[in-house]
């Protein structure tokens, strides 16, 4: 299924621009060139191409605060990562963050990264109020993460479209 048909399926035309997406957005709030309704109105008006290169396209942090409060329920994260899809297909340059998330899954389990050997960047802090809230950090074996990376070749193919790295 090419990205038009996943759009189609998601349905862009449901969202009636009320902004409740870009309100709730925790990077729109500190990062005004993220504006997910803009985003999907623009992929909507003039088509995907449209917003393929844009770089604020890459700043979702997938935390899909915005699909929990459409009153439409658009499906708007999934709109977003069908769009990063489209655009490694195409081979348009991402953001080297990416392959930084690839290594520390490849390497610790999680995309975190990892501190003290404990397989996680959170600090003890977060990790207590975690407990008490019930969101125990999962335990990932880091050679199944690595072997996922791997056997996917996802490092290999956000080292060759990563904008700080190569070709």
């Amino acid at each position: 299924m090419n990205v038009e048909e996943a759009l189609k399926k998601l349905d862009l035309n449901m969202c009636y621009q009320c902004g409740t997406c870009t309100g709730t957005c925790p990077v729109a709030r500190v990062e005004s060139a993220f504006n997910p309704r803009r985003l999907i109105d623009e992929a909507r008006l003039y088509g995907v191409d449209h917003v393929l290169n844009k770089e604020e396209l890459w700043f979702c942090t997938e935390c899909f605060m915005c699909m929990e409060k459409c009153p439409q329920k658009v499906k708007i994260t999934e709109i977003i990562l069908a769009l990063w899809e489209e655009a490694v297909k195409r081979g348009i340059k991402i953001p080297q963050k990416f392959v930084g998330l690839a290594k520390a899954v490849a390497s610790t389990g999680i995309s975190t990264g990892a501190y003290g050997g404990k397989g996680t960047a959170l600090s003890g802090m977060i990790l207590k109020k975690r407990e008490k809230l019930g969101l125990p950090i999962p335990k990932i074996k880091q050679e199944v993460a690595k072997d996922i990376v791997e056997s996917t070749g996802v490092l290999e193919i956000l080292e060759g479209k990563s904008k700080e790295g190569g070709e």
